[in-house]
């Protein structure tokens, strides 16, 4: 997938304006992990629907992930199919695997290219009576909602989902690289709505570490690590959402799949307290908070991210009346006061962004008194 109401009359005459289809349809979250460990585990997304990914083909062949089978038997499992498949992977083939989930709701992301939506709906059409007791939908691409042949393929299936999310990979620097560009956004969000077809919007929660040489500013790579601290020869971008674009897009279509689940320990990722700010209808304000909590004969300096995605380093400023005593720092903290001696408390630190959402320890202080702090920008 990722690539580039109180009364029950008004409730059902919305979701038809809205051109969504289901019983309940709730906004919901892709769980898109193939490994799933501890932390994926604990994860939750309230009340929301979700969306995990089941089984993904690729030339290579079909690998199934650590989701559990309870968890795909009572959600709507993901079917993952890369470029050039279609036309090779027999319908029987990917029945079995949805079959095996046991779902009564399935998607398929299958990647399409636009002169081939009519094989895609022929497709369906073998796949379909193979699956008599799944409700099926499929993900889209804004481009191909312009072609006489989507209004078909799209009627064969419950619902689709219109991603308006994608990286274009850039060759340089200077090239534009956002995750929502928002006149393709806003035109394709029209021309759905104007189709009359049940649809679902995806929007991006997570953001993407570009990687560029300092030396001519060409593209290197993506920093599937998301690194604070490079080498030299690199700099970083951030492909991030643009939650004043979210917000206008959730007032025009409430009805939506997050890309993705917020997991914890995730550095750029929007946390769950963020996202239902965003379904309440308010446009979150990033921030990071810097407080001291005291302990006996010290304090513990920590900070907190609202509403932001940031893989840089802030500094944070320390006053004392008497800068004596002992510290500790932790998670990449680091000290760059003028006067770094022993035994003299540190007046100024450089510390990693934590995670969206996430409360950081940087430094515990040995000492009979309590700093002020402020903040500094990003760096």
């Amino acid at each position: 997938m990722e690539r580039f109401w109180p009364q029950f009359g008004l409730a059902l005459a919305l979701c038809w304006a809205l051109g969504v289809s289901g019983d309940d349809p709730r906004p919901g979250f892709y769980v898109w992990q193939r490994h799933w460990d501890q932390r994926t585990l604990q994860a939750t997304g309230g009340d929301r629907e979700l969306f995990p990914l089941a089984v993904e083909f690729s030339q290579a062949g079909a690998v199934r992930s650590d989701a559990p089978p309870e968890l795909l038997a009572r959600s709507t499992p993901v079917f993952r199919v890369h470029a050039g498949l279609l036309g090779k992977l027999a319908p029987k083939r990917l029945a079995a695997e949805i079959k095996r989930a046991n779902p009564a709701r399935a998607q398929l992301d299958i990647d399409c290219p636009e002169s081939r939506l009519e094989e895609y709906g022929r497709f369906l059409d073998a796949l379909t009576p193979l699956l008599p007791k799944t409700e099926l939908s499929i993900t889209v691409l804004p481009c191909q909602l312009k072609h006489p042949e989507f209004r078909a393929l799209a009627g064969r299936v419950a619902y689709y989902v219109l991603q308006l999310h994608g990286l274009e990979v850039p060759s340089n620097r200077r090239d534009d690289c956002q995750l929502m560009r928002r006149d393709v956004a806003l035109d394709a969000l029209r021309t759905a709505r104007s189709l009359g077809l049940p649809f679902r919007v995806a929007l991006p929660t997570y953001a993407k570490q570009l990687l560029f040489k300092r030396d001519g500013g060409a593209f290197a790579g993506l920093d599937q690590d998301n690194h604070v601290d490079l080498p030299p020869a690199y700099e970083a971008r951030l492909a991030k959402p643009d939650l004043q674009l979210l917000h206008e897009l959730l007032e025009l279509s409430p009805l939506v799949i997050w890309f993705r689940l917020p997991i914890p320990g995730e550095r750029l990722n929007l946390d769950l307290a963020t996202i239902e700010q965003l379904e309440a209808g308010t446009v979150p304000a990033p921030k990071i908070e810097t407080f001291v909590r005291p302990r006996p004969r010290g304090a513990d300096l920590l900070a907190k991210t609202s509403a932001l995605l940031d893989n840089g380093r802030f500094e944070i400023r320390l006053a004392w009346k008497k800068p004596l005593g002992e510290f500790e720092l932790f998670n990449g903290a680091v000290d760059i006061s003028e006067r770094r001696e022993f035994g003299v408390l540190p007046t100024a630190l450089s510390a990693p962004a934590p995670g969206c959402g996430e409360t950081t320890l940087f430094g515990s202080f040995h000492s009979g008194e309590t700093p002020t702090i402020t903040t500094g920008a990003s760096k």
